[in-house]
């Protein structure tokens, strides 16, 4: 079953296998692409910015909180 990716989005990614200090495993990430980038079929691939509960506190971090709406 294929379920559309929407920029927002929140998805769970298996990040496996990493390199170095690269995360690894499943872990959330929040799809940062346009809607029409993520509908086109000639474009396979989707933009994501990996989400982390760990390091350092530096001004551009967006705390996301776990809720019913974002899955977490």
């Amino acid at each position: 079953m294929y379920k559309e990716v929407h920029r927002g989005d929140i998805w769970f990614v298996d990040w496996s296998p990493g390199r170095g200090s690269e995360q690894t495993g499943m872990r959330p990430a929040v799809i940062i692409q346009t809607d029409a980038a993520n509908r086109n079929p000639h474009y396979p691939n989707t933009i994501v910015l990996t989400v982390s509960t760990k390091g350092k506190a530096v001004p551009f971090h967006v705390p996301v909180n776990p809720s019913e709406g974002n899955g977490l």
